[in-house]
């Protein structure tokens, strides 16, 4: 029975002792990204004093002061028993005195002319005669100390990383995670007093400044682990989003999002100030502070109030977040922290609210093979209120009725004209007034359909057919599904193309058996919620559909084609790729040049924009590998180019399934006309060192 107890309790301080919490008894904590902001959340947040700068740092940024004016304020820090302080430190004053990293110290004069001192701790790299050793020394009663120096000798412009600790009377030393020194002194409590703690000089009175840089200071008011500190040294990997969930497309309302790192969170960072969830009109929706959902503390779960609008919904989160360590974000795994490219985007597609639709047909064009009962079944097995019409001569006027007495988010148009009966004109102009009406005016135009409605492969495929076209419409709002096949069955369907502004089905080399069509799976018409691929299959009576810009605002994008004519059979206004940056121009400076272009929209589908430089005239970024991406705003700096060539640079907009269009307008740039910066040193005589962006320009 004692063996297995000894056994438990062993176990369970393992188990604490992986998960120890660097959260815990931390009072201050500066990153000093860019600011003196106390990530701990105590609302100690640090001075800046002189002009310091930042710079890239072991963890983000870290702050330079300059050893002429510069120092930090990090406030008033009472430690009692317990005590330790954690850093980075970089040192360039080549100067052999004392130089001061951090004190809590000063003097007041009194007015016989002696001192009273108030040292509570000074960490410091101590002047040659010691070897430029660091050194930690202490007091309980502001005069008398006891302090122990390192065995490392701080060289120049090295970092490192060092952890002073004080416990009870004893004083200890970590050099980049290494226990250096340690000695036992009679002081069980630290000195306290109303004197801040500075970096950069001892006190407010002293003009001698120290030329260093700081990075991750932490105050703790207990001991750190030798494990944690072996973390804070070791440990500069930045978490990473690996997962989410939900996911895919989603059939309930969204009122959650569990995102899933690679590493724990420090929660104190991740809040909802580092989120951005938006819906589908681009609405920023309000958001609960996130939670832990396990004991690793690596799930993260984001709560709000229920969506179930249809479309989709972005969810953002910035690189300002931070791991126990102190790492930023790094969600490229470049190995840098806290890029501004270092984000972790996702999309959520919700399809909740159910469609009504009117499916029109010519009388007997679906009779054959039960197409018809297949695909009105279908619709109705997903949700959808079906309204059937099979056109005949005799009831034209039902889908006027119908149009007058219902509200359809979709109308499904299979042919119209039959040759025995060629004359729907009020039903074209009602089914396009409805269209034209809209305000999402969404279309897909499909000259093969039939195929997929046949018995035999039905249930393979041609259910997932009408699911997809069913349930993008759904996402983006409603509209339009044109079909047709044979040439003699054009003629109405062929006049709402006209009324409502693109152009008609066309028929080439009809009835020539394709064994197989191809599909563009970067659209969401191809792959949500089923991935099409090659799924189309074989196609007889087919015709070419409309594709390419049509008016002002509609687009049809061809989504699928058939293999041997390379004729679209698939098209739609459904946009996954946007259209690439227009009005590209280029500002030249002395040595490098800008290239500009007009922002993107819809900008909420927006990835990034990527950067093509070629040494020759291109309309086309196929295989290409972009020499900058990604950019995230519509102007970048272009460096590094060869003296005396003709450069072509092109930009395309990257959207958030990670899908560009491919052809672009590249425009050329003479390096001739930059002026060099000191003598011709700027030009860097190797593309590969170029960092750029990828455009893409429309006519």
């Amino acid at each position: 029975m004692k063996k297995i107890l000894i056994f438990i309790i062993i176990n369970f301080l393992s188990a604490n002792y992986a998960f120890s919490d660097l959260n815990n008894s931390l009072i201050a904590y500066y990153p000093f990204n860019n600011n003196g902001f106390d990530a701990s959340f105590n609302n100690n947040d640090a001075m800046l004093y002189g002009n310091p700068s930042f710079s890239n740092g072991i963890k983000g940024q870290a702050v330079i002061l300059d050893g002429i004016d510069d120092y930090i304020d990090l406030g008033i820090h009472n430690f009692n028993n317990h005590m330790t302080l954690s850093l980075w430190v970089k040192i360039f004053d080549s100067s052999t005195d004392l130089l001061h990293i951090l004190s809590k110290y000063d003097q007041e004069k009194q007015a016989n002319g002696d001192y009273i001192l108030k040292k509570t701790f000074i960490l410091s790299r101590h002047d040659h005669n010691n070897h430029n050793k660091f050194y930690f020394t202490v007091s309980s009663d502001g005069r008398n100390s006891y302090g122990l120096f390192s065995n490392t000798e701080a060289a120049l412009d090295q970092w490192y990383h060092i952890v002073a600790l004080f416990d009870e009377g004893t004083l200890s030393i970590y050099i980049n995670g290494v226990l250096e020194n340690t000695v036992y002194s009679n002081i069980i409590s630290l000195y306290n007093s109303d004197i801040p703690v500075l970096s950069g000089k001892i006190n407010d009175n002293n003009t001698n400044y120290s030329n260093i840089v700081i990075d991750d200071l932490r105050f703790y008011d207990r001991i750190l682990s030798k494990s944690e500190i072996s973390t804070l040294y070791s440990d500069k990997t930045g978490p990473a989003v690996v997962n989410h969930s939900p996911a895919g497309l989603l059939k309930n309302p969204l009122n959650y999002i569990d995102v899933i790192f690679n590493k724990t969170i420090n929660i104190n960072r991740f809040t909802k100030g580092s989120i951005v969830l938006m819906d589908p009109s681009g609405r920023p929706i309000s958001i609960d502070e996130p939670v832990y959902m396990d004991n690793e503390k690596t799930t993260m779960r984001i709560n709000f109030s229920d969506q179930s609008s249809n479309g989709t919904y972005k969810l953002r989160i910035n690189n300002n977040l931070i791991d126990e360590a102190g790492n930023q974000l790094d969600q490229d795994k470049d190995g840098i922290c806290g890029e501004n490219e270092d984000f972790f985007e996702a999309l959520f597609k919700v399809s909740v609210v159910n469609h009504s639709i009117l499916f029109v047909h010519f009388a007997n064009s679906l009779s054959n093979n039960n197409e018809s009962e297949n695909l009105s079944n279908a619709l109705t097995d997903l949700g959808a209120k079906v309204y059937q019409v099979e056109l005949s001569e005799k009831n034209v006027d039902n889908v006027i009725s119908l149009l007058d007495d219902k509200i359809f988010d979709q109308i499904w148009v299979y042919d119209m004209s039959a040759e025995t009966y060629d004359n729907y004109s009020i039903v074209v102009n009602a089914i396009s007034k409805w269209f034209n009406e809209k305000s999402n005016k969404s279309i897909i135009c499909d000259g093969r359909m039939r195929e997929s409605l046949k018995d035999e492969i039905w249930m393979e495929k041609g259910i997932k057919v009408i699911e997809n076209y069913y349930e993008n419409l759904k996402l983006n709002g409603g509209g339009l599904l044109l079909a047709t096949g044979i040439n003699s069955y054009h003629n109405d369907i062929n006049e709402i193309n006209k009324l409502i502004g693109i152009s008609p089905f066309s028929v080439d080399n009809t009835n020539i058996y394709e064994n197989s069509v191809l599909a563009d799976t970067s659209n969401d018409l191809m792959s949500i919620p089923n991935n099409l691929s090659l799924y189309f299959g074989n196609a007889f009576d087919y015709s070419n559909v409309p594709f390419g810009k049509q008016t002002e605002n509609i687009i049809l994008y061809p989504v699928a084609w058939y293999e041997a004519g390379n004729n679209y059979c698939v098209s739609t206004t459904i946009q996954t790729l946007i259209p690439n940056p227009k009005n590209c121009y280029i500002e030249r400076n002395s040595g490098y040049l800008f290239f500009n272009w007009d922002a993107v929209e819809p900008y909420h589908l927006l990835q990034h924009y990527s950067v093509y430089i070629k040494e020759f005239n291109f309309s086309s970024v196929e295989s290409f590998i972009p020499s900058l991406s990604p950019v995230y705003k519509n102007t970048i700096r272009i460096d590094g180019l060869k003296r005396g060539l003709i450069y072509y640079i092109a930009v395309t907009a990257v959207n958030i399934s990670g899908g560009e269009i491919k052809s672009v307008k590249s425009i050329p740039v003479n390096t001739n006309i930059i002026e060099s910066e000191g003598g011709g040193g700027c030009f860097i005589n190797s593309l590969q060192q170029i960092k750029t962006i990828m455009i893409n320009l429309e006519d």
